[in-house]
């Protein structure tokens, strides 16, 4: 993650605030676990923010990209693109792990889903 979190939350905490008010219709409330860029192949570098929800307790990740069509900068990120990101995680895994462990790696896919509790199984 390049620049601290406290430049990146002073510059973007209000829009994402905004997103998430867009999308789960609460107060917005969150906390930022983690933030960086996100490079696509022949594309540009797009910040991505993951963010806890303090109103639901769901994980977003969002990606900043303007769109004409939405008031606000900061969507989550589609299907499609959470699997070919997953992917591309669980390739760069399986370059630095045996390959028997990368065999084992199971990927659940939701855009944006409530932390499961370690009891549940």
């Amino acid at each position: 993650m390049l620049g601290s979190t406290n430049d990146f939350a002073l510059r973007h905490s209000g829009e994402i605030r905004e997103a998430l008010i867009m999308i789960e219709g609460e107060d917005g409330a969150f906390e930022l676990l983690a933030h960086g860029w996100l490079t696509g192949e022949g594309a540009g570098e797009e910040p991505f923010a993951l963010v806890r929800s303090l109103g639901t307790d769901r994980v977003h990740l969002l990606v900043h990209h303007p769109d004409l069509h939405h008031v606000y900068s900061w969507h989550r990120i589609g299907r499609d693109a959470l699997v070919a990101l997953q992917n591309r995680v669980a390739r760069l895994r399986a370059r630095t792990d045996s390959p028997e462990g990368a065999e084992q790696i199971r990927w659940r896919v939701s855009a944006s889903e409530k932390p499961r509790s370690p009891m549940a199984k």
